[in-house]
């Protein structure tokens, strides 16, 4: 199939519009969401240099349809792809019942698509010249199943179409923290079925979403210039330049979420350990 039919296919895209329902509820909503205005003209200026690649690091569909609804209000860069995300549910009326039925169609007549990231089609968006988003981490709970982890290492996969492309690819960290309270390092019961406050589970993302939207904060950070980044790195095997930009982006990602929230709260017995 063609770039687009595979696009179709697996609807992780970014969409250009809502529901009219969706799209009143994100205007009710996503709007109390404090934006960082910081960096968005970086990220307008690196989609014109070359291609942008969004990093999250927990894979979260709600915060993707934020920073979907964020893009289309700041005119930043709409991805082509997204790992673990399908969007069918989230199109307008009269192209959800077309994909619905495309997509019982294909999945009777074909099967299961293959992984997005194994069978290239990740690469092949971005060798086209269009954005993608990567979730570094996979959502987890015992309520609700991990989506399938792809057998290909997804920031190796970038260095490598690095490697074959002319234009650099500019990765950007995201970030929205949706409950701004400090975090624990006890773990209950809660923390195990629903997922912890750091790593929510759907239904505990869904219930910090409903509370605590009016207080949430969204951050776009700087731009990574991959092709500076990696020549610094002209003898480093390609698994250790991509754990190094992970450890880039993830550290990028933890300051941000410490000063939203917060040092981490100690339990009382270790507070009480240390006084004495």
């Amino acid at each position: 199939p063609s770039l687009e039919e595979e696009t179709e296919l697996y609807r992780s895209a970014m969409v250009s519009r809502f529901s009219w329902l969706l799209g009143l509820f994100f205007s009710l909503t996503f709007p109390h969401i404090k934006p960082d205005m910081d960096h968005i003209a970086a990220v307008r200026k690196a989609g014109s240099r070359g291609l942008v690649v969004y990093a999250m690091r927990n894979r979260s569909v709600l915060d993707y349809l934020f920073f979907n609804w964020y893009c289309l209000r700041f005119d930043l860069p709409l991805t082509r792809f997204a790992n673990g995300v399908n969007m069918l549910w989230w199109q307008p009326g009269s192209e959800l019942i077309p994909g619905i039925w495309h997509k019982l169609r294909d999945r009777f007549r074909d099967g299961p698509m293959p992984d997005p990231v194994d069978s290239g089609f990740m690469a092949r968006c971005l060798r086209a010249g269009y954005p993608v988003l990567i979730f570094l981490r996979r959502q987890g709970s015992w309520v609700w199943r991990r989506p399938q982890q792809s057998e290909r290492d997804m920031v190796e996969e970038l260095i490598d179409v690095q490697a074959e492309i002319d234009q650099p690819i500019f990765v950007v960290p995201q970030l929205v923290m949706w409950e701004r309270r400090p975090e624990y390092t006890q773990r209950n019961l809660v923390d195990l079925l629903f997922g912890e406050r750091d790593h929510p589970g759907r239904l505990r993302k869904l219930l910090h979403f409903l509370v605590y939207h009016r207080g949430a904060v969204g951050r776009t950070g700087e731009p990574v210039n991959l092709e500076d980044f990696l020549g610094e790195l002209p003898d480093m095997p390609v698994a250790k330049q991509a754990k190094k930009l992970r450890l880039i982006l993830r550290g990028y990602l933890y300051r941000e979420k410490r000063l939203i929230k917060g040092p981490t709260v100690k339990p009382r017995p270790w507070l009480l350990d240390r006084i004495q």
